[in-house]
């Protein structure tokens, strides 16, 4: 953070993502996990998700993480712009899509991980606990819809 330019910025957070995640991609993962990049054009989220059993439809051409490396969505996930610059990377489909942070379209993903659990995962709401440490704030059209609760 101690650059001064979003290509100083983007150059350290480069190194830091080689350095910890290297070459592993999602196959590497243990776990259930999302990192929610925003799609720049589209406005929309891009879930980088590791297992198939998370997939909301199209399990059979379900590929963990799009066939990323885990490196490159956490670099799409903490892409602030303007503060460090998009990022383009090609999906393992030969798809290019230049993303930018998560946070613009899930400030806190806790909602998309409710609903993983909820639609894709089969538990029932009561059997969920969520512990999220972070800022957030949902409109309540957006829970109703999810029916995290009821009017």
């Amino acid at each position: 953070m101690k650059n001064s330019t979003a290509g100083g910025r983007t150059k350290a957070l480069d190194k830091l993502v080689v350095e910890d995640f290297g070459d592993r991609d999602f196959t590497h993962v243990k776990t259930g996990v999302g990192v929610v990049a925003t799609h720049w054009h589209l406005e929309k989220p891009m879930i980088f998700k590791s297992t198939v059993a998370q997939a909301h439809g199209r399990k059979d051409t379900f590929i963990p993480g799009f066939g990323c490396k885990i490196g490159e969505a956490v670099r799409a996930s903490c892409s602030a712009y303007p503060y460090f610059e998009r990022f383009v990377l090609k999906t393992g489909q030969g798809v290019t899509v230049e993303l930018f942070d998560g946070g613009y379209c899930a400030n806190n993903p806790t909602l998309y991980a409710i609903a993983d659990a909820t639609n894709a995962l089969k538990f029932e709401r009561k059997q969920i606990r969520v512990v999220s440490v972070g800022v957030g704030e949902y409109p309540g059209a957006l829970c109703l819809l999810l029916g995290l609760w009821h009017t």
